[in-house]
């Protein structure tokens, strides 16, 4: 849940996190950092390429034979960085890129958590329309009007870009969620014991949460997100 620009999570106990949500301008200046990286890495990498197989007697029939090695060590290669660089490092790095890093920000879902690898894939595919008409203007236009802040890959995946540092499940109860380091199965079972004491949005909000960070599918009903959570505990 939004209020103004922040996201507020609830943990199975009621307890409240207020995480403030990045505006136009961090997510920007992110950005920049990781446009930067990507090109400098893709143009250091063809540099290398070039040193190593010699330089092109024709750039034009290079881009032409695409099938030769020549042409994906020099021109796929750098491509594919540009390319797959955010997909990539938000998968591996857990909603973290190098320019988010240097901004103080980092890519959530709705419940604070890391968001999916599903999530993250879809995020980044609505690169193509958020980028129109060009320098990111359909993105940075819905993020303006929006309070939460998001682009449109965000909305259809669900994520939203805040400041700060991991939530941790002792931020929010350490008796009831035990110390950061506690594994999932005990989550899981704290949740199940007090299944039928909490709120039914804040018990669904984190079983949905659980479920999705260990990748075990989660439906509506709550006997069936009882069942994964039940999975968990068990080590299934």
């Amino acid at each position: 849940m939004t209020s103004g620009q922040e996201l507020e999570v609830v943990s199975a106990d009621g307890t409240r996190l207020r995480l403030p949500i990045a505006g136009p301008g961090a997510r920007s200046y992110a950005f920049t950092i990781d446009w930067h990286v990507r090109v400098l890495v893709g143009l250091a990498w063809a540099l290398i390429a070039i040193a190593v197989l010699g330089v092109p007697s024709d750039f034009k029939s290079l881009a032409g034979s695409r099938g030769s090695l020549q042409f994906w060590l020099i021109i796929g290669i750098p491509f594919a960085i540009y390319v797959l660089y955010h997909p990539v490092l938000e998968i591996a790095l857990r909603g973290h890129t190098p320019g988010k890093n240097m901004a103080g920000v980092r890519l959530v879902n709705r419940a604070g958590l890391p968001p999916s690898r599903g999530a993250l894939l879809m995020r980044n595919l609505l690169r193509v329309i958020d980028s129109l008409p060009a320098m990111y203007a359909v993105g940075l236009a819905v993020c303006v009007i929006r309070d939460d802040q998001q682009r449109l890959g965000d909305l259809v995946a669900g994520t939203v870009l805040v400041y700060g540092r991991e939530v941790e499940p002792s931020d929010f109860d350490d008796r009831a969620l035990g110390a950061a380091a506690a594994p999932d199965t005990g989550i899981a079972a704290e949740l199940l014991a007090r299944w039928d004491t909490l709120g039914p949005q804040a018990r669904r909000e984190l079983a949905i949460s659980l479920l999705a960070r260990r990748g075990v599918p989660s439906a509506g009903s709550d006997e069936e997100l009882r069942a994964g959570l039940l999975s968990i505990r068990d080590g299934l």
